[in-house]
């Protein structure tokens, strides 16, 4: 149980100077951050204006390879990497034909081997995969499977990524407190660590949805009950964008001292927005989601900020909730298939895909038109 809730909501730079959270606007403004207005109304087409599938990838399905989650996603030159966290495995699947290219299982309790991973991420330029488990430890293999070396990582994060020749290891927790706010980088060509942000912490019983840092065309992060959209930029994070939310559901919230009490208020006070998640940007637009399932789209030329909702029956009934924030700059956006629905989808596809129910998931690839 959690016996206290104490939010301490001091982000970054900008933010470090008060704990109101209604103050948060006044203070972006100060520092000439951008304040994004949320839209009243919701689109149900600014999607399909905007954006035009480019690629479906079916998962090849062996014998051998049968994943039953898929946790993370990098596109990469070499292809698609896949990890499934539950199934102890590491896959990189052909970019085009989804065809498998190599897998790596290694559960066990010997020189490489691991009883569970938290992440994986593919260095193009060394062409090394580096596998980060929970025993705090990041295991290099090449691309034949073969277990190179190790690095130690000082705490326990809950995910990680690879930019400009970096390792980034983010979301550190302990229980219910979380330490957004605290980066682990290691730089792979010097073979040093630095430490990025504060310990300032957020205690919050409730699962944290989407991702809290994803690469596209920049490293984004996010934190809960944090409006703010933070960049990674030489090793620091940098607010770009205030959400102008409501403030008073977080207000609301940190009022509250008992893990029950918080179950109540969740059920009574209706659909709270307490944070943003799996940030990615585009050429032309950054897209996120809250943690209500609002899927955003910013028009970077006109700062402008829109809402949609939105099902496309012709293609499997894919929505937003399919979304998947995956690894790359690519200028793409990620939307994740179960075969059973494609299967189930009463709808006359405007594509056919030769699928069966316990195959492997579908990658649906869409790009800014």
């Amino acid at each position: 149980m959690c016996k206290r809730l104490v939010f301490y909501l001091f982000p970054l730079l900008f933010f470090a100077c008060t704990d109101k959270t209604g103050n948060r606007k006044e203070i972006a403004e100060k520092e000439q951050i951008s304040v994004l207005d949320i839209p009243e109304g919701v689109s149900h087409d600014y999607f399909v204006d905007h954006f035009s599938l480019d690629r479906i990838v079916p998962i090849e399905t062996t014998d051998n390879f049968l994943i039953s989650s898929v946790d993370k996603i990098q596109r990469t030159e070499k292809g698609i990497l896949l990890l499934s966290v539950k199934d102890g495995v590491i896959a990189m699947v052909d970019a085009a034909s989804g065809k498998l290219l190599f897998q790596i299982r290694r559960r066990g309790t010997g020189p490489g081997e691991y009883n569970n991973l938290k992440d994986v991420v593919y260095d193009e330029a060394n062409k090394v995969i580096y596998a980060y488990n929970d025993y705090k430890k990041v295991f290099l293999y090449d691309l034949e499977g073969r277990f190179l070396s190790e690095i130690s990582v000082d705490a326990l994060y809950g995910n990680m990524l690879h930019t400009q020749g970096k390792l980034v290891f983010f979301d550190r927790g302990e229980g219910y407190t979380r330490y957004p706010y605290r980066l682990a980088v290691y730089d792979l060509h010097k073979r040093q660590w630095t430490h990025v942000g504060n310990e300032e912490a957020v205690n919050f019983c409730l699962k944290y949805k989407g991702s809290q840092a994803v690469k596209s065309k920049h490293v984004w992060l996010n934190a809960p009950l944090d409006f703010t959209l933070y960049r990674l930029e030489k090793d620091s994070m940098k607010p770009g964008y205030y959400l102008n939310f409501p403030t008073e559901p977080l207000e609301q919230l940190k009022r509250v001292t008992d893990f029950s009490d918080l179950m109540k208020m969740m059920q009574t006070a209706g659909r709270i927005v307490y944070g943003v998640n799996s940030v990615r940007e585009c050429e032309r637009h950054l897209v996120f989601q809250d943690n209500q399932g609002g899927f955003y789209f910013l028009d970077k030329g006109k700062n402008l900020l829109y809402k949609d909702r939105f099902i496309l029956k012709d293609l499997f009934n894919l929505s937003a909730n399919d979304y998947y924030p995956h690894d790359g700059d690519d200028n793409s956006l990620l939307f994740v298939l179960n075969p059973v629905r494609m299967v189930e989808a009463e709808a006359e596809p405007r594509v056919r895909i030769d699928v069966k129910e316990d195959d492997n998931p579908v990658l649906f690839f869409f790009k800014e038109k």
